[in-house]
């Protein structure tokens, strides 16, 4: 059977998203002919372009008022036509010699974003150019190229489609969609610029193509519409041609799904792994006998969820080879958005994106939808055919860098894999996400640098023993800390996700995460962090027994999806919204290595207390 695979508007623009990489593998293993497009970068470099460019710039100018957004882009429309090619070219690393005059001239015009200059200038000793040293010219450019890419996001959403946004579209109605109408409103309305930029490609890729079957991921809230979309145009254009939707969002939104209108833009919704649920729609194709797994379908105007128990999951040691085949590699741009060094891996750099096991090995806390497949089936690969993947993958796509997207990598497969990496001699650059656990020694984590990996990712969330107990969490604070120490002291960068708003967080609790967090940054042992609010689930502990943990949970009426559910704090002992801008701000002075030396109450708007952690706590732990 024709299987067309595609990657929906937006995600991120430095990789490919590699979902429909492991299922082109899979479906090609089985005799199946599968085509794989990345139609988000696709509608990007299309966005980005001179040719666009220029036809916002003739919209805009037809109207009769403009914001001051818009006016300010006019007053510069001949700079922003000339400059958007070159640097969409630079960021993707085809035409290296733009550096010199993208950082050293006033080539790039200049919007609102390039005012974080003026801040950087303000707190960086030496100033916004001192930031990237003497020879940091690539860099530089770089940065300032992502600043007016984003003036372009800012212009796009304020003057020609409110919804846009780089790496998401239409990411608030994903996010709320408590009731399908927002979104059918949505896709009713007369379309925008990038609508029909969507639809053109669309028809494009299915008038080449000519598939019998569309299978469309849709692995965050911002793909959702330009997934539906996408549908939509292929119904138009071919009714007789199943769609099947699928991907992490609907796997974790849609799991109570009862609206039919979803199948006026696709045939069949299928959730946690697709192997073998898209085996059983491809049979059904020939054979309407017979069983489908975890797949919703309609049935006269009714939702109706289809899950045989004759069907099972292939193990993820027995999944196919993934493969890049067929994406357009030289088409991915990098933005960098922060200056500093390990945040910039997510979004700077082109990476092939694997996976190292299915599920995580600990899958206990208390935030995380433990009961979904996702997280609660653990199943390792093996490590010698993970390398062996990686060596094909590099002929494929001519890159030699990996981002493992594990829930949390195993530590043992981890070590088994840089010995094998090692033993072939294997010049590669790899990093990915853990747990903070003390069995990564000294002994661990040297086989892991010299194998080529060079950061690494794991939740502290909350920080404080308390919080970690809270959560959790399974890992001891001071074993936490020593294992971000190895791994700084083996050059390996570190970035760690953070949490507040935790029911049962005091003032006191959030003052001495922060203090711990700056004294982690003074000392060096950690490169990179991310303040995130608490948010309860429904697959989660806490939103399975929420009197357990002190909250109830205000679920709203919903027909449509269901997931992160509105909570009361039965005793709240915090202000959560005031208390975060503070969090967030002396984060991002610690990440710039700025007032590491003052105390961590002056980032806060409202009296807080002093922080009980004394001020040599993580070095006594790591002179222990």
């Amino acid at each position: 059977m024709n299987c067309l695979l595609i990657t929906p508007p937006l995600v991120q623009s430095n990789a490919p998203y590699p979902a429909t990489a492991y299922l082109t593998g899979f479906l090609r293993d089985r005799g199946e002919t599968a085509t794989q497009i990345d139609m988000s970068i696709e509608l990007l470099c299309q966005i980005f372009s001179r040719e666009t460019v220029l036809r916002i710039s003739e919209e805009i100018g037809s109207r009769n008022s403009c914001s001051a957004k818009a006016i300010d882009f006019l007053q510069q429309r001949d700079e922003y036509i000339r400059a958007v090619d070159p640097a969409i070219r630079y960021l993707q690393n085809r035409d290296p010699s733009l550096a010199h005059r993208i950082a050293c001239t006033d080539f790039l015009p200049q919007g609102s974003r390039f005012s974080v200059i003026e801040e950087i200038d303000k707190s960086l000793e030496g100033g916004f150019d001192a930031m990237f040293g003497m020879l940091g010219i690539a860099d530089k450019a770089a940065f300032l190229a992502s600043l007016f890419v984003d003036d372009l996001c800012d212009l796009i959403a304020d003057s020609i489609d409110e919804d846009f946004g780089l790496a998401r579209y239409a990411e608030k109605l994903g996010l709320a969609l408590t009731d399908f109408s927002l979104m059918e409103d949505r896709l009713n309305a007369s379309p925008t610029m990038i609508d029909t930029m969507i639809d053109s490609l669309t028809e494009t890729h299915f008038v080449q193509i000519q598939p019998e079957i569309v299978l469309i991921t849709v692995p965050f809230p911002g793909a959702f519409y330009g997934a539906l979309r996408v549908g939509e145009k292929i119904k138009e254009l071919s009714p007789s041609t199943k769609i099947v939707l699928g991907g992490g969002y609907i796997s974790t939104e849609l799991r109570e799904l009862s609206d039919p209108r979803i199948f006026a833009y696709c045939d069949y919704v299928v959730l946690d792994d697709g192997q073998t649920a898209i085996e059983s729609i491809l049979k059904q194709q020939s054979n309407p006998d017979q069983p489908l797994l975890r797949t919703f379908v309609e049935e006269q105007g009714i939702v109706v969820f289809k899950n045989s128990s004759e069907l099972f999951d292939l193990p993820f040691k027995q999944w196919p080879n993934p493969t890049f085949d067929g994406l357009p590699n030289h088409l991915y741009f990098g933005l960098t958005e922060m200056a500093n060094p390990m945040h910039r891996l997510w979004s700077s750099y082109r990476w092939n994106k694997l996976m190292l096991a299915h599920g995580c090995y600990w899958h206990k806390c208390s935030f995380c939808d433990t009961s979904l497949d996702y997280v609660a089936k653990f199943n390792p690969g093996e490590a010698s055919r993970i390398v062996d993947i990686m060596e094909q993958i590099i002929g494929e796509t001519n890159q030699s860098g990996f981002h493992f997207v594990d829930e949390a990598a195993p530590p043992a497969m981890l070590g088994r894999m840089a010995d094998e990496i090692n033993r072939r001699r294997l010049g590669l650059t790899w990093w990915g996400n853990i747990r903070f656990e003390k069995i990564f020694d000294t002994n661990l984590v040297s086989r892991l640098a010299s194998s080529g990996c060079i950061g690494v990712t794991g939740g502290l969330e909350g920080v404080t023993p308390k919080m970690l107990t809270i959560l959790n969490k399974g890992i001891l604070l001071p074993d936490a800390i020593r294992s971000l120490a190895t791994f700084a002291e083996s050059g390996i960068m570190v970035h760690s996700y953070l949490m507040y708003g935790i029911p049962g967080q005091t003032t006191q609790d959030i003052v001495d995460a922060c203090e711990i967090v700056r004294q982690l940054f003074e000392i060096g042992v950690l490169h990179s962090a991310y303040w995130h609010r608490f948010s309860a689930t429904e697959h989660s502990p806490i939103g399975m027994n929420p009197q357990q943990f002190g909250i109830t949970l205000n679920r709203p009426e919903s027909s449509f999806v269901r997931n992160d559910v509105p909570f009361t704090e039965l005793a709240p002992k915090a202000n959560y919204d005031v208390l975060g801008k503070g969090l967030k701000a002396s984060l991002y002075n610690f990440m710039y290595g700025l007032a590491l030396d003052q105390p961590v109450q002056k980032w806060f708007e409202i009296p807080v207390p002093k922080p009980t952690i004394k001020r040599d706590f993580v070095e006594k732990i790591l002179g222990e």
